[in-house]
């Protein structure tokens, strides 16, 4: 694992993670795995500000290989070209970064049983409808008896 942060929007606590892959897809699993699990006791440990957690973001990055790569790089990238050159290698950075994946672990429904967000955001990169439809299928999956009422 190679971050965990939290941050803050308009007053409330959110979970953002990225994970660090480093071997094949065994590997990035149990990463993932380790991941949810560090992401559950460090929302529990927010205590009674958990609270007031009202919205979650829920997509999954394992983009930690990339990171420590571009960290441990002399320098920064360097972005070229005319505005609209720069702004779309800043672009396809960011997203080497933030993936937009759906967590197909069901252990991330146990996010569930530490916080009752309002609202659960699934945002996804995708270049196809049905693979926007097959990532939706796959992270409901995961998040099987989860129920939200509204």
């Amino acid at each position: 694992m190679e971050e965990i942060a939290v941050r803050r929007a308009r007053g409330e606590k959110m979970p953002y993670l990225h994970l660090q892959p480093t071997g094949g897809d065994e590997e990035s699993q149990l990463l993932a795995a380790q991941g949810i699990e560090f992401l559950i006791r460090s929302v529990r440990a927010l205590g009674v500000y958990r609270k007031t957690i009202r919205g979650v973001h829920l997509t999954r990055s394992l983009s930690g290989e990339y990171v420590t790569q571009t960290i441990n790089s002399p320098s920064m990238p360097a972005f070229e070209g005319t505005f609209w050159q720069r702004y779309r290698q800043a672009v396809d950075h960011v997203n080497k970064i933030d993936q937009h994946d759906p967590f197909e672990d069901p252990a991330i429904a146990g996010l569930f049983d530490v916080i009752e967000p309002a609202y659960v955001t699934y945002e996804f990169s995708y270049k196809s409808r049905d693979e926007w439809l097959d990532k939706i299928r796959r992270q409901r999956m995961a998040m099987t008896g989860v129920y939200f009422t509204g």
